[in-house]
């Protein structure tokens, strides 16, 4: 019985022991090897850089329109702080983009039917995003394409002109202008050793959805009543084009600081509605629809961008 039992303790010892003797010993054909040491570890670098930034975007704006015999400008300067992040996976040459930006400061020239002048009002804000591939290249030069969405709203302030409500009531509008635009572009990236790069894109807008409040709009000769009785609005769509380069400075692996310019531009034939009343029966009214027979929006600058990379 005794012999059993220590039969047992020593089977049983030494199958506690194998685990530990594997690992310090491996068959391999007729010779024995070491193990791999306790430390070993997969060494792989991350495969997708981020990158997020600050930008100021100076930059400047010129918008004309011609509607039912009237004619609108407006050329602004126009200072903007921007938000950007992408993100890149280098292995496969994808990335992605997203920014967002509003204006601080507006200084504005404008012309309208009721004369010129100048105002620190309005606003410019945008979002977008962008996926890409640059499918071209190696990691010194890269090219590729992207597609993109962008939602813009440039409206600094032309004045607001008054109209009568179906109550009677009087009230007005500022220029509210919103365009939701479709994006198609080609990208290039050089990196010019380990601190300097230079990217650049170029896209087309088939497809630019615009719609809002043009509070500028006065009554035009020829309507059936007297009176003002809503803002102009405008619907309908738009085409145009951007163009963006950015070079930058990275004085270590995770800061950089960039300089660059901007612009973006949309043109086209949009509808424009309006009504007009009665004013003595301001329930008596008439709803017209036109085209403008010449609209364009154009912005366009210089940008500063200081980043940090994850």
């Amino acid at each position: 019985m005794s012999r059993s039992v220590s039969l047992l303790a020593l089977a049983v010892s030494l199958s506690l022991a194998s685990p530990a003797l594997a690992a310090d010993w491996q068959w391999d054909g007729a010779e024995m090897r070491d193990s791999y040491p306790d430390d070993w570890r997969l060494d792989e670098e991350n495969p997708i850089a981020v990158e997020a930034g600050v930008r100021y975007w100076y930059s400047m704006g010129q918008h004309d329109m011609s509607v039912a015999g009237q004619n609108f400008s407006s050329r602004d300067t126009t200072h903007i702080v921007e938000g950007v992040l992408r993100i890149d996976e280098p292995a496969t040459g994808w990335y992605g983009k997203a920014f967002g930006g509003y204006s601080a400061v507006i200084g504005n020239d404008f012309t309208t039917p009721a004369g010129s002048g100048h105002l620190e009002s309005g606003q410019v804000r945008y979002y977008g995003g962008d996926v890409g591939w640059r499918a071209l290249g190696n990691e010194t030069l890269s090219s590729g394409g992207f597609i993109g969405y962008q939602y813009w709203n440039d409206s600094p302030d032309m004045g607001r002109v008054n109209f009568i409500t179906a109550a009677g009531a009087g009230d007005s509008k500022p220029n509210s202008i919103d365009y939701h635009m479709l994006r198609l572009g080609l990208t290039t990236k050089a990196n010019l050793g380990d601190m300097f790069d230079i990217e650049a894109e170029v896209a087309a807008v088939p497809y630019a959805m615009v719609s809002g409040t043009y509070g500028a709009f006065e009554l035009p000769g020829g309507v059936a009543y007297d009176s003002l009785g809503s803002p102009g609005n405008l619907s309908g769509w738009l085409y145009g084009a951007s163009a963006e380069v950015m070079a930058r400075f990275r004085p270590d692996k995770n800061w950089s600081i960039g300089v660059g310019g901007r612009a973006w531009y949309l043109t086209g034939q949009a509808d424009f509605t309006f009504t007009n009343r009665d004013s003595g029966t301001p329930t008596d009214a008439v709803n017209y629809i036109t085209k403008t027979q010449q609209y364009s929006t154009f912005r366009y600058g210089l940008l500063g961008e200081v980043s940090y990379k994850f």
